[in-house]
């Protein structure tokens, strides 16, 4: 279920531009940034990397942020949506509907819990689930999230991001399983 989902939260750490960014650079100056980033929509491209495969899937679409709500929209290779609001998880697909309430999952709420981090600069619940390193300055940063041990942990092997200021260029999760998604945000694009 990681797997499937964890894309979908990924974009939870959308690349917003337009927030200004103090000289010092640590993780409240970029939980801040981020914060104060505009909403909006971007489009990605998301390479998957399952240990089964013989060649990564490439997914493409897009992905929106309103008013902490997260919404991701795969156009190929086949439709999908997913929606996080709060805990409250739904996804669309060709298969069907689906309705989670997060707290129900742990690994889930704990990667959710990150990304939501990220997304509102407020990194203070993420800490009780991670050890979060911020490396860089603001032309160019990464942010290093390792799970404490629990379940998270037996799920997600770390979460790493990259980019400058307020904007991500790119997010990956590498999973326990060896399984790895990385998703790149593309500007002018939209």
């Amino acid at each position: 279920m990681i797997s499937g989902i964890r894309a979908a939260l990924l974009a939870a750490l959308l690349s917003w531009s337009g927030a200004a960014v103090a000289d010092d650079w640590g993780l409240d100056e970029l939980g801040q940034a981020l914060a104060d980033a505009p909403d909006g929509r971007i489009a990605f491209r998301e390479e998957r990397s399952i240990a089964f495969l013989a060649a990564p899937i490439i997914v493409t679409g897009y992905v929106a942020r309103q008013d902490g709500r997260i919404e991701k929209h795969v156009v190929a290779p086949k439709r999908e949506s997913v929606i996080l609001d709060g805990s409250h998880m739904e996804v669309e697909s060709e298969e069907g509907w689906q309705s989670y309430d997060i707290d129900d999952h742990p690994a889930l709420r704990g990667l959710a819990t990150a990304l939501q981090a990220g997304l509102t600069g407020r990194f203070g619940p993420a800490e009780d689930l991670f050890d979060i390193d911020v490396t860089g300055d603001r032309a160019a940063w990464s942010v290093i999230l390792l799970p404490k041990p629990g379940p998270i942990a037996e799920a997600i092997k770390a979460i790493a991001l990259t980019g400058a200021a307020a904007r991500i260029d790119t997010i990956e999760i590498r999973e326990a399983d060896g399984d790895r998604s990385l998703m790149t945000l593309r500007r002018g694009s939209e």
